[in-house]
């Protein structure tokens, strides 16, 4: 069996190891596996590292929605005449991304599976958009949410067909989990893991950094591991906010699992969220979480079951939420054994994985 697994989006923390895995498991279910990428430096690293798994073909096309729809096309076609795919799975960056790609494929009588990656409850949609969108709910052989939460507002809010969506929650790699001591040393040192985006809320978390200070709490630090488009603007910020010595900008780590174990605890801010890899990492890394209520946020911790949630956008409530976990530690910290627990049951990805690649199997033998 052949699959083609395509994105024209690619991010470090999200999509990208979402890809990995997807295809690592597809690889050991004993299928041909076909990744097309969308053309751009952004890919450079998913690339090689695709590259180094024997017998899967890794190639990049103009994909994305800077590219016009003949150019788009043209790289489309040059993939079904070489590889002609019994089925082809998109990983979505948002519910309206790839659409073009979609319905090529479903023109082509193609099975079509999907995953939408990221939902945001704001998102509007002109009329032709959401016609096009409900379309491809319609057509598609299967459509996966990282969440049940996503499911939820794919349904509730936007309308669309739930027949066919089977949510398969975000996984990690359980065998990398490492054994973590309270590294308490009297400087209690916060971490995030983050695209410097706006989506990611971080300018909420310095403010919060602020309030801290001005609560005379001053035994503390925050590292950021991350790049992207607003990191000029964050370190600007944290200069005019005078907090520079209590931020630490530490830049992109593909592997953060070691990284975590020096930390005493995780803050993800976002605005909006599909189902965080690196809250998921930090919550098997033991360390008590801080997260916003957002969608995959807050499935994950279980609507404060296993980590703190706090109103996006807020900096008082996160402020409040940080103060607490630095003053209460022991008791956040019995928590974040429960969710350590809870990650290992539920969010190992070889078996998650393999239930999609299982119904590409299912599809492909009903044909």
């Amino acid at each position: 069996m052949k699959a083609l697994i395509i994105s024209d989006v690619t991010i470090h923390g999200g999509v990208d190891p979402y890809i990995e895995q997807l295809v690592e498991v597809s690889y050991q279910e004993g299928l041909e596996i076909f990744v097309a990428l969308n053309s751009s430096e952004n890919t450079d690293r998913i690339f090689n590292s695709l590259n180094n798994i024997p017998n899967v073909i890794c190639k990049r096309y103009k994909l994305s929605k800077n590219y016009s729809c003949m150019e788009i096309s043209e790289g489309l076609e040059r993939i079904i005449s070489s590889f002609t795919p019994d089925i082809v799975h998109v990983i979505c960056g948002a519910i309206h991304s790839a659409l073009y790609i979609r319905e090529y494929f479903v023109s082509k009588n193609i099975p079509l599976f999907f995953t939408e990656s990221v939902i945001d409850e704001e998102y509007v949609f002109e009329n032709d958009i959401k016609k096009r969108i409900y379309a491809l709910y319609e057509k598609a052989a299967g459509i996966f949410t990282v969440s049940k939460n996503n499911k939820d507002v794919i349904t509730k809010v936007f309308d669309f067909p739930t027949e066919k969506i089977v949510d398969i929650k975000n996984g990690i790699d359980i065998t990398k989990i490492g054994k973590r001591k309270n590294r308490f040393d009297g400087k209690f040192k916060f971490v995030t893991v983050a695209r410097l985006s706006k989506q990611k809320g971080l300018d909420v978390l310095l403010e919060s950094i602020k309030e801290l200070l001005q609560r005379k709490v001053e035994k503390f630090h925050l590292t950021i591991y991350g790049d992207g488009e607003e990191e000029e603007y964050l370190k600007q910020k944290t200069i005019e906010l005078n907090i520079v010595e209590y931020v630490t900008f530490a830049g992109w780590i593909d592997d953060v699992n070691e990284s975590l174990q020096k930390y005493d605890a995780f803050v993800l801010p976002s605005r909006y969220e599909g189902m965080p890899i690196a809250l998921l990492e930090a919550m098997a890394a033991k360390l008590p979480c801080i997260a916003t209520d957002v969608s995959g946020n807050t499935e994950l911790l279980e609507y404060g079951k296993f980590g703190m949630l706090v109103h996006k956008e807020s900096i008082n409530d996160l402020t409040e939420a940080m103060y607490k976990m630095i003053y209460d530690y022991k008791y956040y910290l019995s928590i974040a054994e429960d969710a350590f627990v809870h990650v290992c049951k539920n969010h190992n990805y070889k078996i998650n994985m393999k239930i999609i690649v299982d119904l590409w199997k299912k599809e492909v033998k009903n044909l």
